[in-house]
This record gives structure tokens, sequence and C-alpha cells, in this order.
């Protein structure tokens, strides 16, 4: 029988066979940054990074939104798991949660429900595991220590997108093909001007 996440991924990649997109964009984002940006809400802040979509994407750079009205519905052991890695940082998660699942998630409908959705955009995250590939190239969080972005992209095999918030790291896109294989992302961008730090 096929586990959960297997399942999950395959009804993702049959979805995303017949759908009007060619990859997957998929951002984390850094929990100390984002506090500098927003009066975080209480539970979110953490030294470690916080999901913040999947999203279907195509080569112009807009891909399909809102594209059913699949009704929003977590099973309670799918809500204690997004509860470990993705967190509303202003606002309630449920919310935030519904939001992407509306917006992006329904996008790969017919084939897929929300605990799928949800299922397996957590088990990318667990795969990719972005904090220790950082961590094992010697990027660990530090209040005021310098890294060079170079650094940062030799950690990845493909090109990824970075964006800093004055100086700090505040979310890294990658990009992944219709079946959750690591691909180049279009451009390798950045707005934090050839190095960032890693705040506590």
């Amino acid at each position: 029988m096929l586990s959960r996440t297997l399942l999950a991924a395959a009804i993702l990649t049959l979805a995303a066979s017949s759908s009007n997109y060619s990859f997957y964009v998929f951002t984390v984002e850094w929990k100390p940054t984002m506090c500098m940006t927003t009066k975080c809400v209480s539970g979110y802040l953490s030294t470690a990074f916080n999901i913040h979509g999947l999203w279907p994407s195509t080569s112009s750079g807009q891909g399909p939104q809102n594209c059913s009205g699949a009704q929003f519905s977590l099973s309670s052991s799918v809500t204690s798991l997004l509860e470990t890695c993705w967190l509303s940082d202003s606002g309630s998660s449920q919310t935030f949660w519904q939001h992407e699942w509306t917006k992006h998630g329904t996008c790969v409908v017919p084939a897929t429900t929300p605990d799928a959705y949800f299922t397996e955009v957590v088990s990318l995250y667990n795969r990719v595991g972005v904090q220790a590939l950082l961590a094992k190239a010697g990027i660990t969080p530090k209040n005021g220590q310098a890294y060079s972005l170079s650094k940062l992209y030799e950690v990845f095999t493909n090109k990824v997108s970075v964006a800093c918030y004055k100086s700090n790291l505040e979310n890294i896109e990658m990009c992944f093909d219709l079946n959750f294989k690591q691909i180049d992302c279009q451009q390798q961008s950045s707005t934090c001007n050839g190095s960032f730090t890693l705040p506590e």
C-alpha cells in the first residue's frame, strides 16, 4: 500500500499533468527576519525556516490562481503537521492555510484535496531541509554575522532566488518540476546586495 506521502505526490503529479502550469515555486521564509517586518503573533517566532507556500507557475511569471471553489478543510493530523512548520506570522494560521489552498492549491484539482496538497508540501520541506543544508555549509543563525551570497548559492545545486530585508535573509525561492525534482529557477536573483545575515 502506498504511504500517505507517496500517494499525495502521485495525486499532485497527475493533477499537474493536465493543468496549465509547468513547474512549482516553493518558498520558505526565515522567521526572525519576518518578525522584523511585522508584529508577529504569539507562537510564530523561532530560529527556523517557515513554509510560505508551493505555487503552480509558468515561464511567463504568472501561474494559475483561484482555480475552483473546492472546499477547504483539514484533518486534525494534517493541522498538527502544519503547526510544526507552516504558520502565519501575523494572523490566524487557519486563515493563512485557507488562503494558500484557495489561491494555489485549488489549481492542482480535480485530483487533489487540501490534506494531500499540504501533506506533500510539508514532505517537500522536510526533504529539502534548507536549514540543515545551510548549517552544513557553515551558515548558522548568529546576530551580526555576515555571509556571502555566493556561499548560499553554492549550497543549492540549482538556481534559487533570495530576498533580504535590509541585510537579513528573508526568504528563499526554489523551483521544482511536476515530479518534484528540483530544477533551476529562471533567474538566480537576489535583493541582498552580495551578503546577508541570518539573525537569531
